[in-house]
């Protein structure tokens, strides 16, 4: 059977408009191959899709991919990438480490008791200032013990350096931290390795308990494993503690703490931390650097709230939140950085996947709380003494 020229012309039309079709579907999911990634949520067991552009992310299928689907499913960071930003962030810990105690060596905090407040003392130069060495951040030096009336140092007592309220310049401890750096002192350091270390600095006595302690840990000749620092009353936890990197266990219980330094998460090895019986309102975001932490024991403090990035603390085994004033646990979803740093939409509790006890007890709790259908190896749930109305939701997960 012929076709005429008419029915001929039409046809293939037809043919051209088809594959004219096809070429500008490939094209269209070229276009949102390159813009958008798949990416596969643990916790709801779907996939949603991440712009690169303009950090969206969204559950349905981008509408140019209409019933195609993209083929490949991005991996959260390239070993490289990791690598570059572990990299980053230890040397950005070492060297603030480094320039804070090349500070602490020099300057000393003296309270003035006709003014009421406090200056700083150069001991190199013989200058003084009211305000605090900008390189510090938002750490604080000790105050020193005596002072000449000529502005002479009498007593040094800097080798402890500890976190204060006072907020952090940044921009301007950027400039002076280079200038320490670039200095005279710079070759020293080098050459000197370790010598930097505030254990080798001169020791004043008598010691308090908390310092003998901390001494003690220093002097280490193997390194120290365990500190404990509990029941001593203390107002903040010195900076020489948390500058011993070998310690797996630091207990610091039953004391007067507020607040804890962001300097915890230098503590990389660290695998158990006993915060209980504070003052603490909230753990600061830089714990979550903790990747070695096994338990984190905060009962009797008075935690409201504290930053969902706890919950990526993947190899936690034990939580104590007891006789706190939680309403509920804390949880994220739609966080966009949360979202590039962990590639899931809701993160909460859920991520803890090594988790086997979670004791709530004596918190405000109203609800159940959520994704604990998530935590396969949970052996112990403790949600006694709240204003819980209802049973669990879904079913919990038992041994």
């Amino acid at each position: 059977m012929s076709l005429t020229k008419q029915e001929a012309d039409a046809a293939s039309t037809k043919v051209q408009a088809m594959a004219r079709r096809m070429f500008a579907r490939d094209v269209a999911y070229a276009m949102v191959a390159e813009k958008w990634e798949k990416i596969f949520d643990p916790v709801r067991a779907r996939y949603y899709y991440y712009s690169v552009v303009d950090d969206q992310a969204i559950w349905k299928r981008p509408a140019p991919l209409m019933w195609r689907d993209l083929d490949h499913v991005a991996p959260t960071f390239t070993d490289e990438q990791a690598a570059l930003l572990v990299q980053s962030a230890w040397r950005r810990l070492k060297f603030m480490r480094v320039v804070r105690r090349r500070i602490a060596k020099v300057f000393s905090k003296v309270y003035e008791e006709e003014t009421g407040t406090y200056y700083y003392y150069n001991a190199q130069t013989g200058e003084t200032s009211w305000s605090k060495p900008l390189a510090l951040g938002s750490q604080d030096i000790d105050e020193g013990r005596l002072v000449g009336g000529d502005g002479r140092l009498l007593a040094d007592d800097r080798s402890e350096v500890a976190d204060s309220e006072l907020s952090d310049a940044s921009g301007a401890a950027k400039s002076d931290e280079e200038s320490v750096v670039d200095g005279d002192d710079s070759e020293e350091d080098d050459s000197q390795g370790d010598s930097d270390d505030a254990s080798l600095m001169p020791r004043e006595w008598p010691r308090s308990k908390s310092q003998r302690l901390v001494d003690a840990a220093e002097d280490d000749p193997r390194g120290a494993t365990i500190l404990k620092l509990g029941g001593l009353g203390l107002p903040r936890v010195t900076f020489r503690a948390l500058s011993i990197e070998t310690l797996t266990e630091l207990d610091v219980s039953d004391n007067r703490l507020s607040r804890l330094q962001k300097d915890f998460g230098g503590l990389f090895n660290l695998e158990v931390l006993d915060v209980s019986g504070n003052r603490l309102r909230t753990f600061p975001r830089e714990l979550q650097d903790l990747d070695k932490l096994r338990a984190l024991r905060a009962s009797k403090n008075r935690i409201a709230w504290f930053p969902a990035h706890l919950w990526q603390l993947g190899a936690l085994e034990e939580l104590d939140l007891c006789e706190n004033v939680l309403v509920e646990l804390p949880m994220e979803v739609g966080n966009l950085a949360l979202l590039q740093e962990t590639r899931v939409w809701e993160v909460g509790v859920g991520l803890l996947e090594e988790l086997r006890v979670l004791k709530l007890r004596g918190n405000k709790l109203a609800k159940w709380p959520n994704q604990l259908d998530s935590l396969k190896n949970l052996e112990t749930l403790d949600l006694s003494k709240n204003d819980l109305a209802h049973m669990a939701p879904v079913s919990v997960p038992w041994p």
